[in-house]
């Protein structure tokens, strides 16, 4: 419970300070017009952009890890993110000037899902090696999907959809990003109802079994919880990668592991975290408004050898 007090505590004040930083420096008792124009409209719509997709990512993760069994799962293993992408650049070149592109989003997301699901079973059974394999084929496919959107895509969008599939967190007014976090926390309720289902989860098919738990509606469940919250983020922000992987990580180093307890503490951590590297991509090189995607790519790297070197 202090745990969670401290992460809410310090994802309040990322609300209120991040928007205060960029190429110049916001004053809220001393600005112009301008700039309270630009906090308003931009910086804080951005942040709380921020704030819901790191944590619907480090969740999605989580949940992915627990259910798969494999500590190196993220959305990207089982295609959600590169699905979710091909919905999205579907949408921009075919359907230009369609509202709810998280729409296709989310049928791309849950297409990776069941492409997945569907390449890996074997002999009716569904293995998780099978499936983390099935995961790193689509992934190669529907980047490859990617590649031809893009390239065939009208010059005028070739730009825009490039700075796009680097990852940013640029977004125009507060609409948005609020039906963004009321989407995603009902999403995260569900989870948080079912958290005793994904603790028996972890200890796998068979066990899970033996104590009473529908192991496949609950793992479809959790599936579609965290192809639904990674569609949220991809539609607007587009793939950020890696946090799913450092956040989890990070919070089973500090001995959190219970549903009820993780779940919250990786929406506020994952948001926290997100938020702070996108403030310092738009710091780190003045002027360029460097979008995080390259930032947590990085670290995501470094993360990856590390965890490699520690096994």
């Amino acid at each position: 419970m202090k745990k969670l007090f401290v992460f809410v505590i310090i994802w309040f004040l990322s609300l209120l300070l991040f928007p205060l930083f960029g190429q110049h420096f916001i004053n809220p008792f001393n600005t112009t017009d301008i700039m309270f124009k630009i906090w308003i409209e931009t910086r804080i719509p951005r942040t709380i952009m921020g704030l819901i997709a790191g944590g619907n990512l480090a969740v999605s993760g989580y949940m992915l890890q627990n259910i798969l069994l494999n500590s190196l799962a993220t959305p990207y293993t089982l295609g959600i993110s590169t699905g979710a992408s091909i919905g999205v650049l579907f949408s921009v070149i075919f359907i230009p000037g369609l509202i709810f592109g998280e729409i296709f989003a989310f049928i791309g997301a849950l297409s990776g899902v069941i492409l997945a699901i569907f390449i890996s079973k074997k002999s009716g059974e569904i293995t998780v090696i099978n499936l983390i394999l099935a995961g790193i084929v689509i992934n190669v496919l529907f980047s490859s999907i990617i590649l031809l959107f893009y390239f065939f895509a009208p010059p005028n969008l070739s730009l825009q959809i490039l700075h796009w599939l680097i990852g940013s967190l640029e977004t125009i007014g507060v609409f948005k990003p609020l039906f963004f976090m009321c989407l995603s926390i009902i999403f995260l309720l569900i989870a948080i109802i079912s958290h005793r289902e994904l603790d028996i989860l972890i200890l796998g098919k068979e066990q899970a079994k033996s104590l009473g738990v529908d192991y496949g509606k609950y793992f479809l469940l959790f599936i579609v919880i965290s192809t639904v919250l990674t569609a949220v983020v991809v539609s607007e922000t587009g793939p950020i990668s890696f946090i799913g992987l450092i956040i989890p990580h990070i919070l089973r180093l500090m001995k959190i592991n219970r549903a009820i307890e993780a779940i919250p503490l990786n929406f506020l951590a994952g948001g926290i975290f997100l938020t702070f590297t996108d403030t310092v991509a738009r710091l780190i090189v003045p002027n360029a408004n460097l979008p995080v995607g390259i930032v947590t790519a990085f670290l995501g790297g470094l993360f990856f050898l590390y965890i490699i070197k520690k096994a």
